[in-house]
């Protein structure tokens, strides 16, 4: 059985979402003339031929139509002489990555692909013009999903293309370092933070050739930018085996650090009272407000 490997937003998206359910169905023994005002009415690139039962025997699109024309046969012979016996059907509860995974391998052949349920009875089609369509949604999901992500990260994102220029920083980032996304989008980021020159050094040289293949590892360092102490961690953005440009993200460790300096001075005051303790030639005994020692 093969590995189940979608991931949101296509997780969950089923070919019984995306199908077209308005569809007409073909006896064996209707005329071609049928087949002709089906299609004068509808956008179907093919018509599922079917028994009393409206179980699949064939189908019959647009192709074998406009062969039959060619033919010059009579639109009143029954369309069971220029039906596909063996048409390609996907269930209806196959998921999204399943279904271009067919496209991908049938696309030179395949218009529409009839849809079946879990008895085998026609249940819609799906063409090239639904599977673009949930693609588009698919891209929209994930593009909001992300957009959605990039803006309430609590860590300050910023993101350069091969030139080392600006191309996103969300409103942690500006916040952070008292930036506005529209003043410095486009202007080269180590002019706009020269603090973090050098940082990305380890991580691979932008822009190189096609056909090598840049580090991948991440780089990381605690720098001061702009007054305020931050871990910043520089990740490559691969293309095609190609870094085109670098994504940053500054984590904000000033409060870890005032908490650490805290500690350090709480730990240094403990050793002072005991060593005052230790040191004193006179009894002490030390209690709680209620008298416990």
């Amino acid at each position: 059985m093969r590995e189940k490997t979608s991931s949101l937003p296509t997780q969950g998206l089923l070919v019984k979402q995306m199908m077209d359910r308005n569809i007409d169905f073909l006896r064996p023994t209707d005329p071609i003339r049928k087949a002709v005002d089906y299609y004068n009415s509808s956008r179907n690139n093919i018509l599922p031929v079917v028994d009393k039962d409206n179980r699949l025997v064939g189908g019959f699109p647009r192709k074998r139509l406009l062969r039959a024309l060619v033919d010059g046969v009579s639109l009143d012979i029954p369309c069971k002489m220029y039906m596909v016996q063996n048409p390609i059907t996907i269930n209806e509860n196959l998921e999204y990555d399943e279904v271009s995974l067919v496209f991908r391998v049938e696309k030179s052949r395949v218009d529409s692909v009839i849809v079946l349920d879990d008895k085998g009875i026609v249940c819609g089609t799906i063409g090239m013009g639904e599977y673009l369509k949930a693609s588009l949604n698919v891209i929209l999901t994930s593009s909001a999903t992300l957009e959605a992500m990039f803006c309430v990260n609590h860590e300050g994102i910023i993101i350069v293309d091969d030139r080392d220029c600006i191309i996103r920083i969300n409103p942690m980032a500006e916040r952070m370092f008292g930036l506005k996304a529209a003043n410095v989008q486009g202007q080269v980021l180590s002019k706009v933070l020269p603090e973090i020159i050098g940082l990305a050094s380890s991580v691979g040289k932008i822009g190189q050739k096609q056909n090598e293949i840049p580090p991948v590892d991440n780089s990381t360092g605690r720098r001061t930018v702009k007054s305020l102490p931050v871990l910043v961690t520089a990740v490559p953005i691969i293309d095609k085996s190609r870094q085109i440009g670098l994504s940053y993200a500054f984590l904000d460790v000033s409060e870890v650090e005032r908490i650490a300096n805290e500690l350090a001075i709480v730990k240094n005051m403990q050793l002072t009272i005991n060593g005052i303790i230790n040191a004193s030639s006179d009894g002490v005994i030390v209690s709680g407000m209620d008298g416990t020692v």
